[in-house]
C-alpha cells in the first residue's frame, strides 16, 4: 500500500470508529504520564486537522496526569485486520468552552449521568453512590482532545514480513518514513 493510501486509511477507519459501536477502534488505550493507560471511546475524529477526542471526567487521575504533562498517545487494533494503530501528541482538556458545551448539548441524558457523582472516579464507593445536580455535572465533565503529531501503523501478516510504516506531522504535512517492523 502506498503511504499516502496508508494515512487516509488509518483516519478513514478512526471516522468510522466514532460513530459504528462494533468498530474495533471505536474503543482505544490511552497512556498518560505515569506510566497510565485506559480504554476510552472515541468521540470525535478530524482527519483534516489530525485531531481526535474523548469525553472525560475533569476530576479523574488521567486530567491530573495530563496537566502535569500534556502529551498522549492512544494505542488501537484492529483483530481482523492485525493492524495496531498508535497516535501521539499534545492532549488538551475541555471544560468551559463551545467543544466542550456542544458534547454536553448532545449528550444523552443517561450518559450525563456518568458525570454526576458527587466523589471523583477511583473513590472507595458504598452501597449507594451520591449524585449531583445536572449543572454539577456538567462541571465535572470535559473533552481530551489530541493533536495528533506521530502516527505509527503496524500491520502484522501471516507467513509474510510484517509492514510499518511512521506519519509524523510537519509544517507541510506528514513526513511519511516506512520501518522495520
Amino acid at each position: 500500500m502506498e503511504p499516502t493510501a496508508l494515512l487516509d486509511r488509518c483516519w478513514g477507519e478512526l471516522v468510522a470508529a466514532q460513530t459504528e459501536p462494533g468498530h474495533p477502534w471505536r474503543l482505544g488505550v490511552l497512556a498518560t504520564a505515569g506510566p497510565a493507560a485506559r480504554v476510552l471511546v472515541v468521540r470525535g475524529v478530524d482527519p483534516t486537522a489530525g485531531l481526535l477526542w474523548a469525553y472525560t471526567d475533569i476530576r479523574s487521575e488521567k486530567v491530573e496526569q495530563l496537566r502535569e504533562v500534556a502529551w498522549g498517545e492512544w494505542v488501537f487494533w484492529h483483530p481482523e485486520q492485525r493492524i495496531q494503530l498508535r497516535v501521539a501528541g499534545p492532549i488538551t482538556v475541555h471544560t468551559d468552552d463551545a467543544l466542550a458545551s456542544a458534547a454536553w448539548a448532545a449528550l444523552h441524558p443517561w450518559a450525563r449521568r456518568e458525570y454526576a457523582t458527587l466523589a471523583p472516579p477511583g473513590t472507595e464507593a458504598g452501597t449507594e453512590v451520591a449524585r449531583v445536580d445536572e449543572a454539577a455535572a456538567r462541571a465535572h465533565f470535559g473533552i481530551l482532545r489530541c493533536a495528533a503529531q506521530r502516527l505509527e501503523w503496524l500491520q502484522l501478516h501471516v507467513g509474510a514480513t510484517h509492514d510499518r510504516v511512521r506519519c509524523i506531522r510537519t509544517d507541510e504535512g506528514w513526513a511519511i518514513t516506512r520501518l522495520v517492523p
